[in-house]
């Protein structure tokens, strides 16, 4: 047997694991400040809706979102220096690293759908359907009439608009109010967890995870990594 391609297929199989060990690294440090990042979103902005009905909908943007500006560009400096130590390992290797690096910028990050906008974005901040400005009520018989009819309008309006205010001012104050007894007590019965598991679960099976549709991210690096593994194994047998 040659020893000199003994020696090369050796290199690969430590070059292949020392690879996909780096992209793990990579993508494990990146979920971390990922879930560091979700805690400050826990605590400032999570409803009991959130951690009761959808924890999906508040956690998987704030995972995939930070995780991906990390990855986009640090999985690409890793590949890039990979391909430079495939050819070091043997020149005839060269095709094998650019198709490792051609390949690697190809990788699809998990992402959440965008919901398309409905009804409800017709809908103003209370939830209750927009309506346009109220119009006058119709004019009387007699021009007297008219006139206080429209005195009775300006005068209703002045009312409505002043009880808006302090409406909304005093809205202000209890939501103010609310979402602080809300923290505390999602904080206090465990609903945070929930986001917690939620993340996790994001992580474990979006980016970290072995199969599933889409592609998890670490099952594409692995697949690509002992796919270029092989062949450059095969040409030294």
């Amino acid at each position: 047997m040659n020893i000199e391609r003994l020696e090369q297929r050796q290199a690969v199989g430590a070059w292949r694991d020392e690879l996909q060990l780096a992209a793990w690294r990579l993508i494990n440090g990146a979920a971390k400040g990922a879930r560091e990042g979700l805690e400050v979103h826990i605590a400032k902005d999570a409803s009991i809706l959130d951690t009761i009905w959808d924890p999906a909908s508040f956690t998987y943007e704030k995972i995939d979102a930070p995780m991906k500006a990390v990855l986009s560009g640090a999985l690409d400096g890793l590949f890039r220096q990979a391909a430079e130590e495939l050819r070091m390992i043997a020149p005839d290797y060269a095709p094998l690293a650019e198709a490792l690096i051609a390949s690697a910028a190809s990788f699809t990050f998990p992402a959440v759908e965008a919901k398309s906008a409905g009804p409800d974005a017709q809908r103003d901040e209370t939830g209750a359907a927009t309506k346009g400005p109220a119009s006058p009520p119709a004019s009387a018989g007699s021009d007297g009439s008219r006139w206080a009819s429209v005195g009775s309008y300006v005068a209703n309006n002045r009312v409505a608009s002043g009880a808006r205010e302090w409406g909304a001012w005093l809205l202000d104050t209890v939501s103010t109010t609310a979402d602080a007894a809300s923290q505390k007590l999602q904080s206090g019965v465990g609903l945070h967890d929930r986001l917690r598991n939620s993340a996790s679960e994001r992580i474990a099976i979006a980016w970290m995870g072995e199969r599933g549709e889409p592609r998890p991210l670490m099952s594409q690096v692995v697949a690509l990594v002992d796919e270029v593994a092989n062949d450059a194994r095969s040409m030294s047998l």
